[in-house]
């Protein structure tokens, strides 16, 4: 029998992500890298064994090494058994659950959830969700829904599935990941639309006259920028005894601070006067939602407005108390932390309406035309002008020379040419007598290094002057 064995039985193994599974480095390449050789390991009778499954070149990777351990455990386990493939329903019952325990918000994930998810994938199986389904199921929502909607309810059908992958429920790759060939739409219009003073004025007055309640939460967003949703979980121990501020539920399930306004402050505990601690402030509000849209159709806000990014809604309000501490000059971090933005890239949207952002840097184009102008009157044509901050210099008489100049004299030292200045009154202006300033500084020798030591003269070429005859 040979002592040698294969170059293969002693490759080293490397562990994959999956438990058992691993793989070895063959000295041939595949999509230029090393080729991989997939196996697993199992117990049977007390005893390690090894199996192999396949090399990468061939088509298998360590998802259907995993796949194939877990066939393998299930047949040592009870032969006769046979797994159940998960449906895309219990994975959204077992994701909701979750999140119920946690504590986080269920009603948004719910909604979308029994609407969208349920109805079109409840009773397939996770491995039944090809690319083409999909991209049906993301075609027909962006048909109806806005681009941000959309993303959110495939975000729910994307924690579901991975919620299945980490309880090992499903083995494989999420199909709605990108790993997976899927890609989550990207781009679309948010509201552009906040009211005018008087048009805000106009809705309260309007409010007040027919539906008192909602006058009131138009106020508070109005004077904070608080959502509806929030603004509809507010109870009365969320204020602050002897302070400005409340703590609210974000949309996202966290408590976070709100700031108070004067007025606003004054609504909500007009509100919350005769009320238990735990009772809601606006407990009415969720069944009269429809008045705030039928007094915004009375004001004529939306008269003849097609596109759904200029249309008011409540949410207008929460864009109005952005827009308005913009255009007041407040800078970018207040309105980030007022507004409650998870990053500064969300209050960057509003950077449009600061009066001094991009104002004093398009003023530059004024004053460069004037000046230019002001210059092309008083300088011929072909002359450099001057730059913007230096007068113009008063015009110099003209120089008499001699009739009988005196020879000039010779220097000390041969002129360098390669270190002489350049002529910068032949050349053509390049940007005016700034350009020119700064090309005789660069090539100007420094007067307080005089004259170079022997050594130094030697070295560069420089030759001491002649002796006068």
């Amino acid at each position: 029998m040979s002592i040698f064995r294969s170059r293969e039985a002693v490759m080293k193994r490397y562990s994959t992500k999956f438990e058992g599974v691993f793989y070895r480095e063959r000295r041939t390449l595949f999509n230029g890298r090393p080729d991989r050789t997939f196996e697993f390991c199992y117990s049977e009778q007390g005893r390690k064994r090894w199996k192999l499954v396949g090399r990468a070149s061939e088509g298998y990777d360590a998802v259907m090494a995993c796949q194939a351990r877990l066939d393998m455990l299930r047949e040592l386990k009870n032969p006769q058994a046979q797994l159940r493939p998960l449906t895309v329903g219990e994975a959204l019952d077992a994701w909701l659950e979750r999140r119920k325990a946690e504590s986080r918000t269920c009603r948004p994930c719910l909604s979308a959830v029994e609407q969208h998810l349920r109805p079109r994938l409840g009773q397939l199986t996770v491995a039944e969700l090809t690319p083409e389904v999909l991209d049906r199921l993301r075609t027909d929502l962006l048909k109806r829904y806005a681009v941000h909607y959309v993303r959110k309810v495939l975000s729910h059908l994307r924690a579901a599935i991975a919620l299945a992958v980490r309880n090992r429920r499903h083995v494989g790759i999420n199909p709605v990941t990108q790993a997976a060939g899927f890609v989550f739409p990207t781009g679309g219009r948010r509201c552009e639309r906040f009211l005018t003073p008087a048009e805000a004025v106009k809705l309260l007055a309007e409010l007040s006259a027919r539906a008192p309640l909602w006058r009131d939460l138009a106020l508070v967003s109005l004077h904070t920028g608080a959502r509806l949703t929030e603004l509809y979980k507010l109870r009365v121990q969320d204020l602050q005894p002897g302070s400005m501020a409340a703590v609210i539920t974000s949309k996202l399930g966290t408590r976070e601070p709100l700031q108070l306004t004067a007025d606003a402050l004054a609504v909500l505990a007009t509100r919350a006067a005769g009320r238990a601690p735990g009772e809601l402030i606006f407990p009415d509000a969720r069944r009269s939602s429809r008045q705030f849209a039928r007094t915004v159709e009375r004001c004529g806000l939306n008269a003849g407005v097609v596109d759904k990014t200029h249309r008011v809604w409540f949410h207008t309000l929460r864009h109005t108390f952005a827009s308005w501490l913009v255009q007041g000059g407040t800078d970018f971090y207040a309105v980030q932390k007022l507004m409650r933005h998870g990053s500064a890239a969300m209050t960057q949207r509003y950077a449009h309406l600061h009066p001094e952002t991009f104002r004093r840097h398009l003023d530059v184009i004024g004053m460069t035309l004037a000046t230019s102008t002001s210059q092309c009157a008083r300088n011929p044509a072909g002359q450099a002008f001057a730059p913007l901050n230096q007068a113009p210099s008063a015009p110099s008489a003209p120089s008499v020379l001699p009739a009988n100049p005196a020879p000039p004299v010779p220097p000390a030292h041969p002129p360098r040419p390669d270190l002489a200045a350049p002529d910068v009154a032949s050349s053509p202006p390049a940007f005016g007598v700034f350009s020119q300033s700064v090309m005789s500084a660069r090539y100007a020798r420094p007067a307080k290094f005089g004259r170079p030591a022997a050594g130094l003269s030697a070295r560069l070429g420089w030759r001491p002057a002649p002796p006068p005859a």
